[in-house]
């Protein structure tokens, strides 16, 4: 920032102040006010994102201009680019004496809630100093070389010997990320490398931006495939065909698709803990943003502690006396411990515990095809299962109607098994430049989880006729997967044992993701005033210690199952998380069509966004629609033939998320967010 002053001859009383303000980059400012200046701002480069007093936020473009009347409450002053910086003029017209007095802190006062400021002793003019994530350079050219209090005698004439470079920080989280996390020699703070201020007298810190995109990545695979893939396709398999099975998959994962670049267009934007929930609560009604939030934390800690459980059986494979209790307990403390580590720990360690999975599924694929090719003992295969006993099974009912009940039930399946796809958002507050990363991951990640599914699908269907009794048994462990299934119909013996062991690496790490997503979307809630506010709390090291104890101990149901009757409340535990994956991507949905209403309605265009989702808004449409299709009639035939347990087990997540969201409303009456009062500038990518 360059600062000229001069007295201003035709006002008596008055100077006139020029700032040549430098943005780096998603450079911010804070709310703030200019006193009694009266201030004309003039965009020389780039593009700035402004909003005074109670007016719509602009985007103003080079050339562009903008007034401050004395006591305007100039609210957002950021550079709109993530990638470009932008350079802003601003001339003061203020009272000589409070800038002679002043000086540079007569120029700005910073709104008290975004303030820690203090002059500092070390300095020779004024500093403002507060925790940052950018620093704005200032060179001031001060009359007769006096730092910050020019002379009252002094004119334009003889303005000019004296440059004085001062720091001044302003707004929490706008100092430059510095490489070396060196300590700012204000004191008050350490700036990490990834730029998060951590306050040491508090003794905790914001969540940390330590995660690249391949960690996001990771994250997302290792809460995707897990049971679903490695033991729910074999169900799917029995109950549509091998036809019916993998339509139904690639189906979902358009819809997956869908989900997926509308969540990336919101959180490159605002990229938030929670990120999803905090939408609902913002963009559409805050009793939305409650009952999908605590929805789908539910769902994450109870499939938890079905991770939990699915390991201890896994290891029963090989040795059926073991009590499963024992490694319960045993995987409920190393995972907790884990997500205690600081984030890039977490996130290199899940990326390698995912590897495994993505390996052992690319190595099947390359089994599948030596062995339908007539390596195994059955010979050529080719598309014999698909002949005999044929393509699609019948469900429920005979003839074509029980071929479509057939396909249409294992939707639910198939969407079970690609829950947890949505990582990518949740994890899109802890991302190192979103922007690019969060896009990067998405991308990567949907593609490779498709792929790996469909191609998974398409051999199983090869290998393994649906008709097969194995498929039924109804097992937890290696020999109800379809996997092993075709590795003994093909006369491989020793392959369900390395199954076993990667069913069990699959399961602990699917397990690790959830500890993870539950544990920030209980931020996201506290955040929004959803969740007690001590879950935001974190470590030196960024870890919400609070949020992770919460969401693990709800892994300790898994005990559950050590009785008869625990582990029949815990299997209706189960049918919640079973379709609040469908419920969460709805919601999604609902809030990304919100958002592009709210961008239309603010005159701010889609592509400026760091990323525009593509066929918008059809492919969201689309994406509700099935959604919200499949979920009213996922348990349709109980209709068919009435069941009412398993009536209640086919809706009792949909019911619960009713149940939440009227009791918030009735008990804190909360009015649906109007458009011209939603809130896009909190959390948003370049602004603190």
């Amino acid at each position: 920032m360059t600062t000229e002053d001069a007295k201003y001859d035709r006002s008596p009383g008055k100077s006139i102040v020029g700032v040549v303000v430098n943005f780096g980059p998603n450079a911010s400012t804070p709310p703030h006010r200019h006193g009694g200046a009266s201030v004309t701002g003039y965009v020389l480069e780039g593009t700035l994102l402004n909003k005074m007093n109670d007016e719509p936020t602009k985007v103003i473009a080079a050339g562009g201009s903008w007034y401050e009347a004395p006591g305007c409450h100039h609210k957002i002053s950021d550079n709109y680019s993530a990638t470009e910086p932008a350079k802003l003029l601003a001339i003061f017209v203020i009272d000589t004496e409070v800038v002679e007095e002043g000086g540079l802190a007569a120029l700005v006062q910073v709104d008290e809630e975004y303030r820690d400021v203090r002059l500092d002793p070390n300095t020779s003019g004024p500093n403002y100093i507060a925790r940052s994530s950018v620093i704005l350079v200032i060179v001031m050219l001060q009359v007769n070389s006096n730092l910050g209090r020019p002379s009252r005698t002094s004119s334009n004439s003889n303005a000019s010997e004296g440059i004085t470079v001062l720091s001044a920080a302003l707004n929490v989280n706008m100092e430059s990320p510095t490489e070396s996390g060196e300590k700012q020699p204000q004191g008050l703070g350490i700036k990490s490398a990834n730029g998060f201020q951590e306050d040491i007298e508090a003794g905790r810190a914001e969540l940390q931006r330590g995660l690249h995109s391949r960690h996001l990545q990771f994250l997302a695979i290792g809460g995707t495939i897990g049971t679903g893939l490695f033991l729910g396709s074999g169900e799917a398999l029995a109950t549509s065909g091998p036809v019916g099975c993998l339509i139904a998959f690639i189906f979902v994962g358009s819809i997956v698709y869908s989900v997926m670049t509308s969540l990336c267009e919101m959180a490159t934007y605002i990229p938030v803990a929670g990120s999803f929930t905090v939408y609902a609560s913002r963009f559409l009604d805050p009793s939305l943003g409650f009952a999908m939030g605590w929805t789908y934390w539910f769902s994450w800690s109870i499939t938890f502690a079905l991770e939990l459980v699915a390991a201890s059986v896994v290891i029963q494979f090989w040795n059926s006396s073991l009590n499963i209790g024992i490694f319960v307990a045993i995987f409920w403390a190393v995972f907790t411990a884990v997500n205690f580590l600081p984030i890039r720990w977490f996130g290199e360690f899940e990326m390698w515990f995912s590897s495994i999975k993505v390996i052992t599924i690319v190595g099947f694929i390359i089994f599948a095809i030596c062995i339908d090719a007539g390596v195994g003992q059955q010979g050529y295969l080719g598309f014999h299962a698909w002949k005999n006993p044929g393509p699609f099974a019948e469900s429920v009912v005979s003839g074509a109607t029980g071929k479509f009940v057939g396909f249409w039930s294992v939707m639910i399946t198939a969407g079970f098994s690609y829950q947890g796809s949505e990582l990518v958002g949740v994890g899109a507050g802890e991302a190192r430049d979103p922007s690019k990363s969060v896009p990067s991951a998405v991308r990567w990640t949907f593609w490779g989880i498709f792929s790996l599914f469909v191609a998974t699908i398409f051999f199983i269907g090869l290998l393994v006729p649906y008709d097969n009794p194995q498929l039924l048994i109804g097992k937890s462990d290696a020999s109800a997967s379809p996997l092993v299934i075709a590795a003994n119909l093909a006369g491989v013996p020793v392959l369900p044992h390395i199954i076993n062991g990667v069913l069990l690496t699959a399961v602990l790490s699917a397990a690790n993701s959830d500890v993870y997503s539950g544990s920030r979307i209980l931020v996201g809630l506290a955040k929004e005033r959803h969740a007690p506010a001590f879950v935001t709390k974190t470590n030196r090291f960024g870890t919400p210690y609070f949020a992770v104890a919460i969401t693990a101990a709800m892994g300790l149901l898994g005990f559950l199952n050590l009785s008869s009757e625990g582990g029949n409340v815990f299997n209706w535990l189960l049918n919640i998380v079973s379709i609040a994956g469908f419920i969460t991507w709805s919601s999604i949905s609902v809030c990304h069509l919100r958002f592009m209403s709210i961008l239309k309605d603010r005159n701010i265009a889609r592509e400026t966004l760091p990323y525009m989702a593509p066929l918008q808004p059809y492919l969201t449409w689309f994406g509700l629609f099935f959604c919200v299709l499949i979920l009213l009639t996922n348990g349709f035939t109980v209709f068919m033939e009435w069941n009412t347990s398993d009536f209640f087990a086919a809706y009792v997540s949909l019911i619960l998320w009713v149940v939440l969201l009227v009791g918030h409303k009735l008990i804190f009456w909360t009015k649906p967010v109007r458009l011209a009062d939603v809130d896009l500038d909190s959390d948003r990518q370049g602004k603190a």
